[in-house]
């Protein structure tokens, strides 16, 4: 069992009020507490769908135990893509927390979900059986807000532009061009 959770939030917005508003054909500054709420709405919606950070934050993971049953080895993580991992925490069979030191693990950031596994000839240590006995703290996102890709940056407005013109409840869960754009992203992701 896993969770999650943002521990350091994005320092800057995906795109900023002004790049909304061209987008909306906007030239007044009427709806900006509006409109900066849609954004940020809106990036958590796509961040949430693709199970991706896009401007860089902190993430902290806990598992039960050092992987599960079908790969009892390794760690995968959740939210992507992975920057580095900043360090990993583990409850001994004391149950005393101890610093796993980074010669003792490899972390495969370029797989979509980040694999952790032991470091060659190494094995895990034995945990507390607990939950949460092993915490990964990481950096997740593409960097600044000037590298999310460009396709992300256009599938936000898209959905900033719908949630702006429908304020009311809706059954879709995103606007279909957006939810295309998000789709081939995770799609190209996987290549």
């Amino acid at each position: 069992m896993a969770g999650w959770k943002v521990t350091t939030a994005a320092a800057e917005a995906v795109f900023n009020n002004s790049d909304a508003k061209a987008w909306l054909k906007m030239d007044t500054s009427e709806d900006d507490a509006l409109i900066s709420g849609l954004v940020s709405a809106a990036t958590q919606m796509a961040q949430n769908y693709l199970s991706q950070a896009f401007v860089t934050q902190t993430i902290t993971e806990t598992f039960d135990a050092w992987g599960d049953l079908q790969t009892p080895s390794q760690l995968r993580l959740n939210i992507h893509p992975v920057i580095s991992v900043t360090s990993i925490l583990y409850v001994d069979s004391d149950g005393a927390t101890q610093t796993l030191a980074a010669n003792q693990y490899a972390a495969d950031l370029y797989t979509k979900r980040c694999v952790i596994e032991p470091a060659y000839n190494v094995t895990w240590p034995t945990l507390r059986e607990q939950r949460n006995a092993v915490t990964v703290v990481y950096q997740a996102g593409y960097g600044a807000a000037s590298a999310v890709p460009e396709d992300i940056k256009t599938a936000l407005k898209l959905i900033v532009a719908d949630m702006y013109e429908n304020r009311t409840d809706g059954i879709r869960r995103l606007p279909t061009a957006s939810k295309y754009i998000l789709d081939r992203v995770n799609y190209a992701y996987l290549l």
